[in-house]
């Protein structure tokens, strides 16, 4: 009997402190507007990751690089759009591009809308370029207020 109370206490006890453990990590909330600081190695490597064979890697690399808008790889984006075959990553790359700066770069995504050969990137890219350039217009009209 007191082996019983024992090993429901003990576990009692870990429930307990497991449930503690993992409520605070899954409540805890994330900060916002965090600045990533990246060391040369690691734009140095996202540089590598986005001239990779492997398109998934490409794409990861990608997608990283617009999550968290970082500029110091936008000239390799630049040149990977210029040679990129996979339509997705190209959609890809303008959309980062727009997240990165949407005016330093509205002219590439001009001329991928225009010279595309995949219609889905045509498409996307004059949608980007049409945001693009309302946002300048909207940045204009309050400029002069």
């Amino acid at each position: 009997m007191l082996y019983k109370s024992n090993s429901k206490l003990l576990t009692t006890i870990f429930l307990i402190v497991v449930v503690s453990l993992l409520g605070s990590s899954i409540f805890a909330q994330k900060p916002k507007n965090v600045i990533l600081e990246l060391s040369e190695n690691a734009i140095a490597n996202l540089n590598t990751a986005i001239k990779s064979k492997n398109p998934g890697l490409r794409k990861s690399a990608i997608y990283l690089v617009g999550k968290h808008s970082i500029d110091e790889v936008s000239e390799t984006l630049l040149i990977q759009l210029e040679i990129e075959k996979n339509p997705s990553i190209r959609i890809l790359i303008a959309r980062v591009l727009y997240k990165i700066d949407n005016e330093k770069y509205i002219n590439n995504i001009y001329m991928l809308a225009e010279k595309d050969e995949n219609k889905k990137v045509r498409k996307m890219a004059t949608a980007i370029y049409k945001v693009m350039r309302l946002e300048k217009s909207f940045r204009i009209v309050d400029a002069n207020k």
